[in-house]
Parts: structure tokens; sequence; C-alpha cells
């Protein structure tokens, strides 16, 4: 996804609510994150930055900004849903401590999103002793990769909600295997990590 709000839905307030966890340990807002969000307020309609050229040139307005470290608002939205706001959150910060781009942050952020999407799911995948094919296909609807590549809540839900039940069925596949605490303990806390965002 090209750097900019507005590519998925309510993608300005999911971009603000890591930045504000991004931004909390350092309490420093940066010009660069209100540029971007003011954009999308500004020009959503207006399909300003859908060419190769305009693109270029807000990047690079981005990039010089955020270069300078002039500072900008700090947001802070927080509350218990911010826990799903964690992996986008650490590439922010991960992206700053490393001194990248503004555009490379926002796109290491969108890559660690994907990535931890990719981890959950499989970890549940591999619990299972059959139907990994049928998990794996729902896990690969276009529209969940989608969303775990930009900035939305939508992953961390389907993600904890695949690895739940995946380790449900797979006690219910395997008749002789006996359910532990461990595994109630993780399986429960993986529909309540879940769930939390909603």
């Amino acid at each position: 996804c090209p750097v900019g709000l507005g590519i998925t839905w309510d993608d300005d307030t999911h971009y603000e609510r890591p930045l504000s966890l991004a931004t909390y340990a350092d309490e420093t807002g940066y010009e660069a994150d209100d540029i971007l969000i003011e954009s999308f307020a500004n020009n959503a309609l207006q399909h300003q930055y859908y060419s190769e050229d305009a693109r270029a040139v807000f990047d690079q307005k981005l990039n010089d900004s955020f270069a300078k470290k002039t500072t900008g608002t700090l947001y802070s939205d927080f509350g218990l849903y911010s826990i799903c706001y964690v992996p986008e959150a650490s590439g922010m910060i991960l992206g700053r401590a490393l001194d990248l781009p503004y555009t490379w942050i926002i796109t290491l952020a969108r890559m660690i999103k994907l990535l931890f999407y990719a981890g959950v799911t499989a970890l549940g995948i591999r619990r299972l002793k059959f139907g990994k094919i049928l998990v794996s296909t729902l896990a690969l609807i276009p529209t969940m990769v989608f969303m775990a590549s930009c900035f939305s809540y939508d992953s961390w839900v389907m993600a904890f909600l695949i690895y739940g039940f995946c380790t449900f069925f797979s006690f219910i596949q395997d008749k002789e295997k006996k359910m532990t605490r461990k595994d109630v303990v993780l399986m429960l806390t993986a529909f309540i990590l879940g769930v939390i965002p909603k």
C-alpha cells in the first residue's frame, strides 16, 4: 500500500491509535504525522495523490518534515482496545529508533503487523490434525491479507479467533488427547485478546 490514509475503512483512526502508543514513551508528536492525517481529511475525496508523481512529492514532503524533527500534535487515544495496536506501534518505535525515513517507518509498521497476523494464524494452524488447508484458505482471504497490511484491528481479531478455534478443534479432532489447564488458558486468552478490540 502507498503511504497514506484512507486506503481501508477508518484508516485515519486506526493510524492515530498505534501512533499514540508509539509516541507515549517520548511524549513527542511530529509534524509529519499531522501532515499525513490532515492530507486524509482534506484530500480523501479529491483523489489528489493517485498519480505516481504526486505520490512521490507527497512522500518527500513527509520524509523532509520528519527529518527536521519538527514537533506537532501529540495524540493520546488510549483504551483497553489499544492492545491490538501493539504490533504497528512496535514497528513505529523500531523505525524511529533506527532513524528511518518516515515513509519507511509506516511501511515497517505495516509489515510487522502482517508478520504478526501470519505468525499467530500459523501457530493456530499447526495445532490442527486435519483441516489445515481450510483454515489457511480462510486466513488468506484477500481482504484479510489486505487489512493485515494496513492500519486496522480486524487482522488482530481474526488471528486470535483463528488461534482459539484451532486450539479448540484440535482436541475435537483427537479424542484421546486431553485438554490441560495450559491449553484452556491459551484458548481462552486467545478468544479474550481477539474480542477486546470489539
